[in-house]
């Protein structure tokens, strides 16, 4: 999973590279802190796969459903949060990684922290319906959403960086989360309401 979706970072950071030394900080700041502001959604994402992989040995559906949208509601608040605090204290946030002097980079890492913030409600649905297919025991469905993600991020890197700079290299997170969404919710969905039926 992570290898995949190393390959779709390793391709969007080669065109990023080329938009220049400035642009290229920034991202790479501003994606320091995407990594900090995303630590909880993973922790859900890991305590619902366990949580998920117990019920779903007890046959106690009711429970995997409840414990869907109770981390994708506790996921969202956190995104909601999240959003707001990064659009009014986003340059302070810059500040960690970047010296104020460099106005540019900080600039660019500001606009790539307020873009992707935008994107973690997408990210805190991915997630859930990833971990809760993992915990079900189908982990391998879980891959195809990473090479969804990874064509995602690869296409917005070849089809939209050369024209729209690094804006596009800020909509590169919500498009690819977006890609993952349309291939694992489906999957969770049906393998959810089969097991359901076939298990019950």
């Amino acid at each position: 999973q992570y290898s995949i979706t190393a390959i779709g970072a390793i391709i969007l950071q080669f065109y990023v590279n080329a938009l220049g030394e400035d642009a290229i900080a920034g991202f790479t700041s501003g994606y320091k802190i995407k990594n900090l502001i995303l630590c909880p959604l993973n922790a859900l994402g890991t305590a619902l796969s366990s949580f998920v992989g117990q019920n779903f040995g007890a046959k106690r559906f009711d429970r995997i459903s409840e414990g869907f949208k109770r981390t994708l509601e506790i996921g969202l608040i956190y995104s909601v949060i999240t959003m707001i605090v990064c659009f009014f204290t986003g340059r302070y946030m810059a500040l960690i990684f970047v010296d104020a002097a460099d106005t540019v980079v900080v600039g660019y890492t500001v606009k790539f922290i307020r873009y992707i913030s935008v994107f973690n409600a997408e990210l805190a649905l991915l997630f859930t319906a990833r971990y809760s297919v993992q915990g079900m025991g189908y982990g391998k469905y879980s891959i195809l959403s990473g090479l969804a993600e990874m064509a995602g991020r690869a296409a917005v890197a070849v089809l939209l960086i050369p024209h729209f700079g690094f804006d596009a290299v800020c909509w590169n997170e919500g498009l690819t989360f977006l890609a993952g969404i349309a291939v694992i919710l489906p999957i969770y969905i049906k393998l959810f309401c089969h097991l359901r039926k076939s298990m019950i």
